[in-house]
């Protein structure tokens, strides 16, 4: 039995006791998470939906996680994300706390959605306009008109199987991957990205605009799997939206959600271990020495580091110190921001 949830497994929780208009029972089960980046917050007002009394821990002396925000010499910086693709999910969470998204924060619909430059100065402009889209890569490839279309088609493809049919399944055994492998060999899902629209594109300014959105998720286009070429389907659907004010208003209304559940928020909280009783978590015991009872716990840091720093090597008996160490781990992003 799992010792703790991650935030994927909260589509699957339950319901717990009716909750009260203005918040929890008393007598509700508690949920304690660790870490107030997006998943965290989202699995704390997901589960406050739900009548749990949620506690968050954030180590950081203010909420964010890898979207914390940054004051130095009178700049603000937004760090981790800084796009909206799939606004729809945050209008669900507002749901769930019985207001509206739009109340609270005003997304923009960027056009265009990004602005690529090249090594020699030229620029194409990356929209969700169909028409502008095709006038740009005739502009740079006429060869390559029938191409993009083909490419679009194939990225609509992966969109309805590995978004719309996979996006909310969790992989944690041998047999779910083998539920899913029909869908991945129906995308031929072992193809790396760029060899996909390499396959599509000839035009070596092409392949770079259509295959770098990986690197908003920190993936390496040569590397990833050719499923993620669902994000293009995905930003001609939904857009690509700027929150304004930035990315930590989107913080902030997700900690007005929780707070107005009856959640509660602790900042400068570090979780120095999940205790776990017959595989079972029972709580987490914080740097300080105090120790919070849960009926479950839900880590929203790094897999790798849950397992090798949170919970001690007797309780992980398929997450062992060795395989942990040995695993093969991408730096995500690296970011440098700039004050002008």
């Amino acid at each position: 039995m799992n010792a703790f949830r991650t935030p994927e497994d909260m589509w699957e929780l339950p319901p717990a006791t009716r909750p009260a208009p203005s918040g929890p029972l008393p007598d509700a089960p508690h949920a304690v998470v660790i870490g107030s980046g997006f998943g965290g917050l989202a699995s704390a007002v997901r589960l406050a939906a739900k009548g749990w009394r949620v506690t968050v821990l954030e180590k950081l002396d203010a909420p964010g996680g890898r979207a914390y925000v940054h004051h130095q010499n009178g700049h603000v910086f937004d760090a981790g994300p800084t796009i909206i693709t799939v606004p729809f999910l945050f209008e669900e969470l507002w749901a769930l706390a019985g207001r509206k998204l739009s109340d609270d924060i005003e997304l923009r619909a960027l056009d265009p959605f990004y602005r690529i430059r090249f090594d020699d100065g030229d620029e194409f402009n990356y929209s969700g306009d169909p028409d502008k889209m095709r006038a740009e890569v005739r502009r740079i490839s006429p060869g390559d008109s029938a191409g993009y279309e083909r490419f679009m088609a194939e990225a609509d493809h992966c969109y309805r199987l590995g978004f719309e049919a996979l996006g909310d399944k969790a992989f944690d055994t041998v047999g779910d991957l083998i539920k899913a492998s029909p869908a991945i060999f129906r995308m031929r899902g072992w193809r790396s990205l760029h060899a996909m629209v390499a396959a599509h594109l000839k035009h070596p300014k092409l392949r770079m605009a259509m295959s770098l959105q990986s690197l908003l998720i920190g993936g390496n286009p040569f590397s990833v799997t050719c499923i993620y070429s669902l994000i293009n389907a995905l930003e001609r659907k939904y857009g690509v939206h700027w929150a304004v004010g930035g990315t930590g208003r989107l913080v902030q209304g997700l900690v007005s959600l929780l707070e107005g559940q009856g959640g509660v928020l602790r900042c400068n909280a570090e979780v120095q271990r999940i205790e776990v009783d017959q595989g079972v978590a029972t709580g987490v015991t914080l740097a300080s020495g105090e120790r919070i009872a849960a009926d479950i716990v839900v880590s929203n840091a790094d897999t790798a580091w849950t397992y090798r720093n949170l919970i001690e090597a007797k309780h992980r008996r398929h997450w062992t110190d060795r395989k942990v160490e040995n695993g093969r781990y991408s730096m995500s992003l690296f970011v440098w921001y700039f004050g002008t």
